[in-house]
């Protein structure tokens, strides 16, 4: 994933996650508008069944990404927030996608 010069929001659910459902009707339409005027890229990765969630290589090119930002955030858990500056992951949230909004806002700022 090429994020090398780019601050990024990275988005991680699955599809059959009550909170992310919630997110994608309630959050997604502000999140991507706040990438659109904040100069930052919003990403989506959903994995098909929570059961996979602790699986290696479950979120394909992006599993590392996933790993770091579960490190940094101190839970196995969906939805989680991962941003994204210089390709590595600054800080990541889990559920609380305003305060996602939020960092990912801050980072842009940094540059």
């Amino acid at each position: 994933s090429g994020f090398s010069d780019i601050t990024a929001l990275v988005y991680f659910g699955a599809l059959d996650c009550g909170a992310c459902q919630s997110f994608k009707a309630d959050g997604m339409k502000q999140v991507t508008k706040s990438a659109s005027n904040h100069r930052y890229r919003f990403v989506k990765r959903d994995i098909s069944s929570l059961h996979n969630l602790g699986k290696q290589g479950a979120f394909g090119s992006y599993d590392s990404m996933f790993r770091a930002a579960v490190k940094k955030s101190g839970q196995l858990a969906v939805p989680t927030f991962a941003v994204v500056k210089d390709g590595k992951v600054q800080s990541a949230i889990a559920g609380n996608w305003p305060y996602a909004i939020t960092k990912a806002k801050a980072a842009v700022a940094k540059n």
